[in-house]
């Protein structure tokens, strides 16, 4: 299990079967092949807080043990993506700098229609520009939206943003289409 996610670490805990007090942790980006990715070879403590993780990525972990140098097979793979980065304001972003692309967080699930940042055709509205955030059916290659049951979708784009005390009041200003029209 993992608890207390930041935007560069996380807890984790697990059930020790037998009377390991030795483990091995190994993670990667999501779906990276196991001996590929970073490995911890002497977690002595359980739980254990895996620090130097990057913002606004999706992980996965995996946890064996080592009683006296003789390893159990690894557990399942455990996924999480870490926090974002609050941002201060103001802030303005026409996303034709791809380092602003991880101050956005995405939840698509498995829907065919998700958010995405790129360039399809007929997304950009910036003088000089070629980027937007936009829904799209095909991963991003187009601006598009499947529609009707099998389009059913609930997908979110969210910021965190750092508000300044004494604040009571935002303006929240942005430029979007819908259904073919800019509004």
């Amino acid at each position: 299990t993992y608890s207390n996610i930041t935007a560069y670490s996380a807890d984790f805990a697990w059930v020790e079967n037998g009377t390991a007090t030795s483990w091995v942790i190994e993670y990667g980006p999501v779906g990276f092949t196991q001996g590929t990715g970073a490995i911890i070879s002497s977690v002595n403590t359980n739980p254990y807080t895996l620090t130097g993780l990057t913002p606004n990525t999706t992980y996965q972990f995996y946890v064996q043990s080592n009683c006296n140098g003789s390893f159990s097979a690894y557990s399942n793979a455990v996924t999480l993506t870490t926090g974002l980065i609050p941002i201060n304001l103001p802030y303005n972003n026409d996303f034709e700098n791809p380092l602003t692309y991880t101050d956005f967080g995405f939840l698509n699930g498995t829907q065919a229609n998700k958010w995405t940042i790129g360039s399809a055709t007929g997304v950009n509205n910036t003088v000089g520009g070629s980027n937007a955030m936009y829904i799209s059916n095909d991963n991003g290659t187009t601006w598009a939206y499947t529609a009707g049951t099998a389009g059913n979708s609930k997908v979110y784009s969210y910021l965190d943003i750092n508000v300044p005390s004494g604040v009571n009041e935002i303006l929240l200003d942005f430029d979007w289409i819908a259904q073919g029209s800019l509004y």
